[in-house]
């Protein structure tokens, strides 16, 4: 366990910094839509319709722009919270799923593939299936939804907690240390923590 880690302060992650990195897209976009009203309007046809566009594109990526600034500004809640408690992993603003140290079977890192992408290197915390159903905030209606397969991978009687690291704006290997060194001085430790975990542990 590394002595940079103070395993008993809360370490809290959020999408701030991910999103302002962003900024040099959100820019492209601006000028994409700015490009197409120019066209529009010195092309023969003068296009109401480009311009339309073109101005449609402009406001989406000045909008993105604004809310980047906004949520520096003005952080939301964190989406991932490591302390002596356990894992909190924030899915929306009003669902969290607790996870105590003590309900992890392991930790280990995995390849997530989608429509469309793939993440490398994702740490993943490994609870019951029977903990996850008891305590997981999210309704059956989202078990075939993209950000079901996004956060929850099955392996055999085990779930894979997804906790990436890229939209956290910080390494897989820093975040592994924080989650590894918490996990190796609480997992002993048998904790209440809130509604989700007495639930879960009460029928354990």
């Amino acid at each position: 366990m590394s002595t940079a880690i103070d395993v008993n302060a809360v370490k809290a992650f959020g999408t701030e910094q991910y999103v302002f990195k962003r900024r040099p897209l959100m820019i492209g976009i601006v000028l994409v839509g700015v490009g197409l009203i120019a066209l529009s309007r010195t092309s023969d046809t003068r296009s109401l319709e480009g311009v339309v566009l073109g101005s449609l594109v402009a406001a989406f990526g000045l909008f993105a722009l604004a809310r980047a600034y906004y949520r520096r500004a003005r952080p939301s809640k964190p989406v991932l919270e490591l302390s002596p408690e356990g894992i909190l992993l924030r899915i929306k603003q009003d669902k969290e799923f607790r996870i105590p140290w003590a309900e992890v079977q392991d930790l280990g890192q995995a390849d997530i593939k989608g429509k469309g992408f793939l993440y490398r290197d994702v740490t993943v915390a490994l609870v019951s299936q029977f903990f996850f159903d008891a305590n997981v905030p999210l309704n059956s209606s989202y078990v075939r939804s993209s950000l079901w397969r996004y956060l929850f991978l099955p392996k055999g009687d085990l779930v894979q907690v997804a906790l990436h690291h890229d939209i956290l704006s910080v390494s897989a290997d820093a975040l592994w240390a924080e989650i590894d060194a918490r996990w190796r001085a609480f997992r002993g430790q048998q904790r209440t923590w809130g509604r989700h975990a007495w639930k879960g542990s009460e029928q354990n």
